[in-house]
């Protein structure tokens, strides 16, 4: 007929819209899945980022600290002048596992006794906990400042030991000690990183550190 002009029937163009409809609800769903992978990719390695911060921070600790100490005294905070730290027993068995370590830190180039211990909570996550011991000017007030090191919040740590070789020093007197060896800590470590109360992952970290001053001490 003249003048006519073809075009989409009804139902033509139901079937274009249900398909249309199809693709973007589809399309409307992967969007919004990679948007919560990529939120939860960054908050898993905002965690991890943070974990490994706390305990390159705690090696580095150790690593330029000397005096280690296994299974220190707590209780008095006396017993952490550095005097009598320094002339304390150092008590450690080599090759036995422990959740502590006490030490003199100068990683500040101000020399402070820190102690690291692995706490253990009822239905909280596990943590390790850093004290740290200053005295005042005339070595006499000292103060006890401890927090988690740790993330309390993202972090269950399960399990922590230290396996600490306190070493023998390079001389005993003016002798030379033939048997002389350098102080060490094997640190392992199991946890679960978790976001927003979720686990995500457990975690196993192993490391040895060996003092880095010379053992002449």
């Amino acid at each position: 007929m003249k003048g006519y002009k073809s075009g989409f029937t009804l139902v033509e163009t139901l079937v274009a819209l249900a398909i249309f409809s199809v693709v973007m609800v589809v399309s409307g769903g992967i969007v919004l899945s990679l948007i919560s992978s990529n939120r939860q990719n960054q908050a898993v390695n905002s965690v991890v980022n943070n974990l490994s911060y706390s305990i390159e921070s705690m090696v580095r600790d150790i690593k330029t600290g000397y005096e280690y100490k296994c299974n220190y005294p707590t209780g008095s905070t006396n017993a952490y002048a550095k005097s009598t730290f320094k002339d304390a027993l150092d008590n450690c068995t080599v090759g036995t596992s422990i959740n502590n370590i006490a030490l003199i830190s100068n990683i500040t180039g101000n020399e402070v006794v820190v102690r690291y211990d692995f706490v253990t909570q009822v239905d909280a996550p596990g943590y390790i906990k850093k004290t740290v011991f200053t005295e005042d000017s005339l070595g006499g007030i000292i103060t006890e400042n401890s927090y988690p090191l740790t993330d309390t919040q993202n972090i269950d740590m399960t399990d922590v030991r230290f396996k600490i070789n306190p070493g023998k020093p390079l001389y005993q007197g003016e002798a030379v000690n033939i048997d002389a060896v350098q102080p060490s800590v094997f640190v392992m470590m199991k946890g679960t990183a978790k976001v927003n109360a979720v686990s995500i992952s457990d975690f196993f970290m192993q490391t040895f550190i060996s003092q880095r001053l010379p053992n002449f001490i």
